[in-house]
């Protein structure tokens, strides 16, 4: 039987710094860490973020509304991305400060589980979810880290281009990260582009820090909850084997108390993450169907579409009959369609995406049902 202990810095043994190290680290450097509640470093650091996220999305939409779509598709969609970011940024953080006393009790635990196992079957199994969660932390954060090097790296020869011929005045800016290059004030000097892009380089790095800092929570808390889940299953397998009544019946009370208390867990993740998962649901929809339907993967489809109407297009009423027969194959033959598919499973056209975005709605109205009916 787990005894309750208090989270000091004595209980962050080895162990604990192993599974939680990490997430402890983020969610510092976020101000979410739930055992910091009360730390007003903490708190600055909240409004900080949120104040970054929300100045970036109101910047992104008075530069859209100034500019006008003057930029070519992908750089469009480039911009979208950002903007759901810094949104779902935003609501992240506010939601998981909100629910921080819920998240409190989940780490308290955490740190208890890890203090107070000591059967080697239940800590392998709790170093095993402890590595998933590590290895997926690790290369999450540097893929991330990665990609937005990677896209302000395809900025930086501009920044040369630019001292070489400052004093050019019909020398091209291409924009400033994620702007596209038509965004870019036409008054812009030097000292201004290299100042905004080293602000619109922190803003990045912000967005994509919490963005996935907070998924990467997310999913390192819900590892150790489900390993919690499996050490339990696992404390039941020698139970028949147990001859002596007494002793039975005080594993079963464990069980049923300790199956109690990780309920109680993971109603509390549920409560801080719900709206959380609806809101990024929505919006990873909205982008995948946007972005999707907007770039490279219907284009091909389309071209294949109209070659029907290039071929009605021709002259073929001054033909001969002979070729006014082959015409008409020609078209016939034409209407067979091309679609790029995911894994030959459905076909990336419009149809598609509505369908997802029918989908989604029809199972979220059905989860919805067998909640109220329970």
């Amino acid at each position: 039987m787990k005894s309750k202990i208090s989270v000091s810095n004595n209980a962050w043994n080895s162990d604990v710094t192993f599974a939680l190290g990490f997430y402890r680290i983020i969610a510092r450097i976020m101000g979410i860490w739930p055992l910091d509640n009360k730390d007003i470093y903490s708190k600055i650091r909240i409004v900080f973020i949120i104040i970054v996220q929300v100045g970036e999305c109101i910047d992104l939409i008075r530069r859209f509304l100034n500019n006008g779509n003057c930029a070519n598709i992908l750089d469009t969609i480039t911009v979208l991305i950002w903007f759901g970011c810094a949104m779902m940024t935003a609501v992240k953080v506010i939601f998981l400060t909100v629910y921080q006393y819920k998240m409190y009790p989940i780490i308290n635990s955490a740190v208890d589980d890890w203090s107070t196992t000591f059967d080697e079957k239940s800590r392998s199994i709790m170093l095993k979810y402890a590595l998933i969660s590590r290895r997926v932390f690790i290369i999450q954060m540097t893929g991330s880290y990665f990609a937005l090097f990677i896209n302000l790296f395809i900025k930086l020869p501009f920044i040369i281009s630019f001292w070489n011929d400052r004093f050019n005045p019909n020398v091209t800016v291409e924009g400033v990260p994620p702007w596209p290059s038509c965004w870019a004030p036409a008054d812009l000097t030097f000292h201004y582009y290299i100042f905004l892009f080293l602000v619109q380089s922190g803003v990045l790095l912000v967005i994509g820090t919490v963005y996935n800092g907070c998924d990467n929570f997310f999913f390192g808390i819900a590892m150790h909850l489900s390993g919690q889940f499996v050490v339990l299953q696992k404390s039941l397998e020698h139970l028949n084997e147990i001859n002596k009544a007494v002793q039975c019946t005080d594993r079963l009370k464990y069980f049923v108390k300790r199956h109690a208390h990780l309920l109680r867990l993971a109603n509390n993740f549920e409560d801080t993450y719900n709206l959380v998962i609806l809101i990024h649901v929505g919006t990873s929809a909205v982008l995948i169907c946007s972005s999707v339907q907007k770039s490279h993967l219907t284009i091909i489809s389309n071209e294949v579409a109209n070659l029907q109407v290039a071929v009605y297009n021709i002259p073929w009423y001054n033909m001969p009959p002979a070729n006014r027969r082959d015409v008409i194959f020609t078209i016939m033959r034409c209407n067979h369609p091309f679609n790029l598919t995911a894994g030959k499973l459905c076909n990336m056209n419009f149809l598609s995406f509505t369908g997802i975005v029918k989908s989604i709605t029809s199972y979220f109205s059905i989860l919805r049902l067998m909640l109220l009916e329970q």
